[in-house]
């Protein structure tokens, strides 16, 4: 290399070059970590309960189920293979907001489609719903919501953190954790969607 003549690395193109090589390298492992991070999560929310899908009974969430014939499904039994994928995602509802999971927006009461609407009760809108006692898979939401069909989860239950299986309109499968409502009357819901 000659004295007068600087190298790339030192010139605008080069220094351009190189931190465009340092931003690509960083969002590709940025992208590797949150993948497998996902991935991860999604399998403990879906293994996470199975054992106490079966025990959702008509009235009271803790109350057995009065006729069925499905079992609920156990720890070591595998979750259904019908090639549905289950994501996750945190949710806060305002007062009056109502929520459509297939659409995946929130908003007041002009929302038309919404499986949930949050006004001191949260009204269950899905094609069916059941008040679970636990966080469950897919076989145990299922197996739920063969066996009840409720529409509203109540103040109580709301405080003692209230667990629901839905059906929305399009054929998702939702599992909704609500965390009790905050003091300015907002509500955290941790959704599972299988589609």
């Amino acid at each position: 290399m000659s004295e007068g003549r600087p190298s790339f690395w030192t010139t605008l193109p080069g220094i351009l070059t190189g931190l465009a090589a340092l931003v690509t390298a960083l969002v590709a492992a940025g992208a590797l970590f949150l993948g497998q991070d996902r991935d991860g999560g999604e399998e403990a929310v879906a293994d996470s309960g199975a054992t106490e899908a079966g025990r959702a009974g008509d009235g009271d969430p803790d109350q057995e189920p009065t006729s069925s014939g499905e079992s609920s499904s156990g720890p070591d039994e595998a979750a259904p293979a019908d090639g549905r994928t289950a994501d996750s995602s945190p949710v806060r509802l305002l007062p009056g907001d109502h929520l459509d999971v297939d659409a995946g927006i929130q908003g007041d009461s002009g929302l038309t489609g919404s499986d949930l609407v949050w006004n001191n009760v949260v009204s269950l809108n899905g094609t069916r719903n059941a008040i679970v006692p636990a966080e469950t898979d897919e076989a145990g939401c299922t197996a739920a919501l063969q066996t009840r069909s409720d529409r509203l989860v109540t103040a109580d239950q709301l405080s003692r953190g209230a667990v629901v299986c839905l059906t929305t309109d399009a054929g998702a499968l939702v599992l909704a954790s609500f965390a009790p409502p905050d003091v300015d009357g907002s509500l955290g819901v941790t959704l599972t969607v299988w589609r």
